[in-house]
């Protein structure tokens, strides 16, 4: 029975078009609007240290590229990795500045081709094997496998946003094509019944004109 399964495809549709649009309106500020001594929140863990100035600076700079998030993704995730990586390797936990990165994944995803996405996966890559080769705390397979699968559902998700929205965009511009061509369709059916009137009047007068020379030739 086809009903059952295009009920759960439509359910299912709904949720991913509710989380889409979640993420995509996620202002930037609204990821790192806690405190910087929340971000920094640190661990029951030996291998981090409390907060101090170059932490700080290293939130604000990991921070500031989310302002240009949808102009300019690629290069936001870069740059916001950088800092990430820096304050892992420097000791100090990543905490809400990490999570934002998975946000920075998804709006390449979203908003760029595939080189970028390509480009932004190198990108996250690259900054997880650094984590793991030069963090202790890191070394696990299972950590560095979490990471990964988290990375690559942001990236697909935002792919099947981009997906989405360009189907909805090509639905509309053929629901347009469509309303223009009707349009001229009922022009061009207007302009022919016009036609039709203009012929049939013109045989009329021409008939009375030939029933009034024929009327006055008999005279």
């Amino acid at each position: 029975c086809e009903f059952p399964v295009e009920v759960g495809r439509h359910i299912a549709q709904r949720r991913t078009d509710h989380l889409s649009v979640l993420l995509q309106r996620l202002p930037a500020h609204q990821v790192f609007a806690e405190r910087a001594d929340q971000v920094l929140a640190v661990r029951q863990d030996p291998d981090y240290h409390s907060a101090d100035p170059l932490a700080y600076l290293l939130v604000v700079l990991g921070a500031l590229p989310y302002l240009a998030r949808r102009r300019a993704p690629l290069a936001v995730l870069v740059a916001a990795a950088v800092p990430v990586v820096a304050l892992i390797e420097l000791g100090y936990p990543s905490g809400v500045l990490g999570a934002g990165l998975f946000v920075a994944a998804y709006t390449v995803a979203a908003w760029r081709g595939r080189r970028q996405i390509l480009a932004g996966a190198g990108t996250v890559l690259a900054a997880l094997l650094t984590i793991t080769l030069m963090h202790s705390s890191y070394r696990q397979v299972s950590e560095l496998g979490v990471n990964i699968v988290l990375f690559t559902g942001a990236f697909l998700l935002g792919d099947a946003a981009k997906t989405r929205r360009r189907y909805v965009t090509t639905l509309e511009e053929r629901t347009v094509l469509a309303e223009r061509e009707a349009a001229l369709a009922a022009r061009e059916r207007e302009q022919a019944r016009q036609r039709a009137v203009s012929e049939e009047r013109l045989r009329i007068a021409q008939e009375l004109h030939d029933i009034v020379a024929h009327s006055m030739g008999v005279i």
